[in-house]
């Protein structure tokens, strides 16, 4: 049986990871661990194996997102999951449900592996002004169903419970935005922020960068500031 809490954060590279990583390196500290113990609780940050044009930007600002934090950085292995990329000529992005289920069951058991009790899932719906209640339904039934799954042999590596957090499923943009900002977390180790390595002009960019930075600045964002260095203080970031 684990003695301490151990959390792993899904990584995605965008804000509601970095808050995701915020609240777990948080808890941590606030568990006050003596030497011994720090590492066994120390959360970790988990890169999922993307495929697709916006890979290289993600797996970017889930490395420095660990930095900046101080967590473990755990890469799945070589198994290409979709990254979310825009289909120019679609006419709506949609969502591919299996691949989380894929990449939940993945990151599930390289926690499990590593002492983790809990998983978070910084999954949030891709409605901008108002969470789509189906979404929000299939994210926490994903959750649900696969944290019972991986529980069945969870006990051979010593953990007794294993569950599935999905904490900012049913924000809205606004919400998430005004915790990033009254945190003061670096708006800049997003993916899509770092514009020479997303291809800037494509749908995906331009879809997250214009999602994102209209709200951000009508919460008092200043995008001026500039990133802030690698395992610096977690406020005052900018």
């Amino acid at each position: 049986m684990t003695e301490f809490n151990r959390t792993l954060v899904v990584g995605d590279g965008g804000l509601a990871s970095i808050l995701a990583c915020a609240a777990a390196a948080d808890a941590s500290l606030l568990a006050e661990p003596d030497a011994g113990q720090r590492q066994a609780i120390r959360p970790i940050l988990w890169v999922p194996a993307w495929a697709g044009h916006t890979a290289p930007a993600r797996r970017w600002a889930v490395q420095r997102q660990a930095e900046f934090f101080e967590m473990e950085l755990v890469e799945a292995p070589e198994k290409a999951i979709p990254s979310g990329d825009v289909d120019p000529s679609a006419q709506e992005v949609r969502h591919d449900w299996s691949a989380d289920s894929r990449m939940l069951v993945s990151a599930s058991w390289a926690g499990i592996e590593r002492g983790c009790t809990r998983l978070v899932w910084p999954f949030h719906s891709s409605h901008a002004q108002c969470p789509d209640i189906d979404e929000v339904s299939r994210a926490v039934d994903r959750a649900l169903l696969v944290s019972r799954l991986v529980r069945l042999d969870a006990h051979h590596h010593g953990i007794d419970s294993f569950r599935i957090d999905v904490p900012m499923v049913d924000f809205s943009d606004r919400q998430i935005a005004d915790l990033v900002i009254d945190m003061d977390l670096p708006v800049r180790l997003c993916w899509w922020w770092r514009a020479e390595m997303a291809r800037p002009g494509t749908p995906d960019f331009r879809r997250e960068h214009e999602r994102w930075t209209p709200i951000l600045k009508g919460v008092g964002w200043n995008e001026g500031v500039g990133a802030p260095a690698p395992a610096q203080s977690r406020h005052g970031a900018g």
